[in-house]
């Protein structure tokens, strides 16, 4: 019976274990207790986080509707989609951290709990050291029901300097096909081949973005206000008339981040540029 170790990099303290004694889903063991296990923590997550489009019944038995849920699930966080959870395999792995992160950890299981004494102060002895020495893993993130879909803007440089104004386009999870607006303004400094730079994209040009995730612990559903404020955007791009070019956004700054690229036109030969501004609002 595998026995993993699920170490808050943030919180040692915080850290959880899991003790399956098989996989559960589609063709698996399906001990009763697993299964009710999974049942429960998969109630736990927001439909915008993959979770069940409705609570599950927590009976021990993996019908096609905790077989489905682990689908919809793994469509969210995982590369393969088999409707089975393996003891020890990354559908358990992502599953966990996040049930952690919404307080959301079943109780009364005895396959979940917390490590033992000296295994927990052997990872706060880790994650001091690793503080100090500035190395470590990185603070765990999580998707959130947002995803960049397109962008429009207008970026002007003369040397290194330049300014740049546009939208970022997002969609909610709740309400697909409806395009929110994030206006953003800004000065940006780079390099490019030419003395002065023109980049133009517009909304109706290809594009695509991937789903915006967060630090930690923010709250849910994520708010849009999350995303006002002050950004850091890094941009690259190359082109000969048409070109491509691709946009990492982190917000507010730093809190969440994601990326979108897509076709743009202008005379920026190629070139990176970092730019500071700020979200002014949406429309």
């Amino acid at each position: 019976m595998p026995k993993i170790i699920f170490y808050h990099v943030l919180n040692p303290s915080r850290s959880l274990t899991l003790n399956l004694h098989g996989s559960v889903g589609a063709f698996a063991q399906n001990v009763t207790k697993d299964v009710r296990l999974v049942q429960t923590l998969l109630s736990g997550v927001p439909r915008s986080l993959g979770g069940a489009l409705v609570p599950l019944k927590v009976d021990g038995i993996a019908g096609k509707f905790t077989i489905n849920a682990i689908k919809d699930f793994q469509r969210r966080h995982t590369t393969i989609v088999d409707g089975r959870v393996d003891a020890a395999g990354p559908t358990i792995r992502k599953l966990i951290p996040i049930a952690e992160s919404l307080n959301r950890v079943p109780v009364g299981f005895g396959q979940i709990g917390k490590p033992d004494g000296p295994v927990l102060s052997s990872l706060a002895q880790v994650s001091s050291q690793s503080l100090i020495r500035g190395g470590g893993r990185p603070a765990p993130t999580f998707p959130t029901e947002w995803r960049f879909t397109s962008s429009g803007s207008v970026a002007i440089s003369v040397g290194l300097l330049g300014v740049a104004a546009g939208d970022l386009l997002v969609q909610r999870d709740s309400q697909p096909g409806i395009d929110y607006r994030l206006t953003f303004l800004g000065a940006s400094v780079g390099m490019s081949f030419l003395p002065v730079g023109l980049d133009i994209s517009l909304e109706s040009m290809k594009s695509w973005g991937t789903r915006i995730t967060a630090g930690a612990k923010p709250p849910l559903p994520f708010p849009p206000s999350r995303f006002e404020g002050p950004c850091i955007m890094l941009i690259g791009s190359a082109s000969v008339g048409l070109a491509m070019g691709a946009t990492v956004v982190s917000f507010n700054p730093s809190e969440c981040n994601g990326l979108v690229a897509g076709v743009q036109v202008g005379m920026p030969g190629s070139g990176f540029s970092l730019l500071l501004g700020t979200i002014a609002g949406w429309r």
